[in-house]
């Protein structure tokens, strides 16, 4: 276990670095380089594992199944990815690349787009510390989760139908993307100098809305068949409580600390913090019954700690307050090898792979 989290670890560190130096003032061979080999370490990671995470056989089968030509009911754009490996004469392995190559260039284009309030490297570092092992397993949601942080350049830029378009594109590889398309008109009530009355009625109409979802989405089921594969989501239920909210704060802490300084510094950092606030409402909204409200919470919760990381390596550095960085990267390997490691969620460890390499401890 040992080893294997060591090697995972190692390869992260080598992508946040690789990140950190693709945007530095130099040649553009170079900028190049240090930007492929950011997207190509993960990658090949994701490539080479063998019968690691728990939906890997799932996955596999799937693919094994297109190989066929027997395509099951999929969203269209991960239905796509598989049949044009398959028509090149690739291999599951190849699948597996591809779509984490398409997650990282995402997220890597996503943390760029914030590069001068953030901190490159770090932000990238957390991302991979906090959900890669995960991603390992929910495969398209992630690719889903890094095409959704893309758009919110267009959110922030108030280019409505770029970011529609953006996500649509999300909700091609699963389609739980499609509630960050109301997000866009939240977002500008969250922003927005709206009156009162106005953003009372707004909140009232997304309660309701939020204590009715079981029953909306059981009417697009029954509208729309293809989404059956989502039914599961409506009976699930979640078991968690106020550690929902414990295991955030530290993301938050800083930012409460130095609220003032940051806000005037960053223009971005509300944003920053509105994402962890929808996202932990939306994962309390599951622990009350409402299972599939945790996957989406997931589109706030995991931006929101990397970007926040990365905007606290920034700037405690400029307020001479670097301990509070070492205390949250501490905090961050702490929580990842306790969850991925001693616990083993995600069945990530040992890390098999095909080369036969495997780590005996």
């Amino acid at each position: 276990m040992i080893l294997s989290m060591a090697f995972y670890g190692i390869s992260y560190l080598l992508t946040a670095v690789f990140a950190q130096e693709s945007i530095r003032p130099r040649s553009r061979k170079f900028t190049y380089l240090f930007m492929a080999l950011t997207v190509f370490v993960p990658s090949f990671l994701a490539a080479i594992r063998d019968q690691v995470g728990t939906d890997y056989m799932s996955y596999y089968y799937l693919f094994e199944k297109a190989k066929s030509g027997v395509f099951t009911d999929i969203e269209s754009g991960y239905k796509g990815l598989m049949w044009l490996v398959v028509r090149l004469g690739g291999d599951f392995h190849i699948l597996s690349f591809v779509v984490m190559a398409i997650t990282i260039v995402f997220i890597y284009a996503g943390i760029v787009y914030f590069k001068e309030k953030i901190e490159v490297g770090p932000a990238l570092f957390a991302y991979l510390m906090l959900n890669y092992q995960q991603d390992l397993n929910m495969v398209r949601q992630a690719a889903s989760i890094a095409i959704a942080f893309y758009a919110f350049r267009f959110l922030l830029e108030n280019k409505l139908v770029k970011y529609i378009i953006v996500i649509l594109l999300a909700s091609t590889i699963h389609l739980t993307a499609l509630i960050m398309i109301p997000f866009y008109w939240i977002f500008r009530l969250f922003s927005g100098r709206y009156s009162l009355g106005v953003k009372f009625i707004s909140y009232a109409v997304m309660i309701v809305l939020v204590l009715n979802l079981s029953t909306i989405l059981g009417w697009m089921i029954d509208l729309f068949p293809s989404l059956k594969q989502y039914e599961v989501y409506i009976s699930q239920r979640l078991h968690f409580g106020i550690g929902t909210i414990a295991v955030q704060m530290p993301y938050l802490l800083p930012g409460l600390l130095f609220y003032r300084k940051l806000t005037k510094d960053n223009p971005t950092f509300r944003f920053y913090v509105d994402l962890m606030v929808v996202g932990i409402i939306l994962r309390y909204a599951g622990y009350f019954g409402v299972y599939y409200l945790n996957r989406f919470s997931l589109y706030f919760i995991i931006p929101a700690q990397f970007l926040l990381t990365g905007c606290y390596a920034k700037a405690m550095k400029a307020y001479r307050q670097r301990w509070i960085v070492v205390v949250l990267g501490l905090y961050i390997f702490g929580y990842w090898f306790w969850y991925y490691g001693l616990e083993g969620f995600n069945d990530t460890v040992p890390f098999t792979n095909i080369f036969g390499i495997n780590f005996p401890f």
